[in-house]
């Protein structure tokens, strides 16, 4: 584990047509009813117009693991989130590396989780997490990431717009809280 090198997160960025330094949130999952992947491409949606609204810099989303459903891609379309919403399908262990260090935070608004194993690599990326305000990602995720209702996506959206500036304070906390524990 640990964070990718930034010629590793380079090489990635530039393989998905990222500019240099633009920013992206990452989620990881599948596509289990729980992992809630609809509702992560309807909070990024309300992110999108909320950081338009404010006159905010655009983000892009890239959702790594298990291809999209025929109804996340009718989504994307539907929403005109082409351009924003990035699908990378069975990535490499390298690749999620690359994808955990150089992301903004990881958007893991899970419904129900046995245990929380994207917040763990992450955080031992030093990726911020923004997940879900039930438990057990309450507990994995301790004081390194930020929560937010899954259920209300509006306020989800909002939250995490306001926390933004914050985020890269939240990759200090994970990192450290990665040494300590010594995973």
């Amino acid at each position: 584990g640990g964070p990718s090198s930034q010629q590793e997160i380079d090489r990635l960025r530039s393989a998905l047509g990222l500019a240099p330094g633009e920013p992206y949130l990452l989620h990881v999952g599948g596509n289990h009813w729980y992992k809630n992947r609809p509702g992560v491409l309807r909070i990024f949606q309300a992110l999108c117009n909320a950081l338009e609204e404010a006159g905010s810099p655009p983000l892009r989303l890239i959702m790594a693991g298990e291809p999209f459903t025929p109804q996340m891609r009718e989504y994307v379309r539907a929403n005109n989130l082409d351009r924003s919403v990035i699908e990378v399908a069975a990535p490499t262990d390298a690749d999620l590396r690359a994808l955990y260090t150089g992301a903004l935070a990881l958007l893991f608004p899970s419904l129900y989780e046995g245990f929380g194993w994207p917040i763990i690599e992450a955080q031992s990326c030093g990726c911020p997490v923004i997940t879900s305000n039930r438990a057990p990602m309450t507990e994995v995720g301790a004081a390194s990431a930020l929560y937010i209702d899954p259920a209300d996506e509006a306020a989800a959206a909002a939250q995490i717009a306001a926390n933004l500036p914050g985020l890269p304070l939240l990759r200090e906390v994970a990192l450290h809280m990665v040494e300590r524990a010594g995973i």
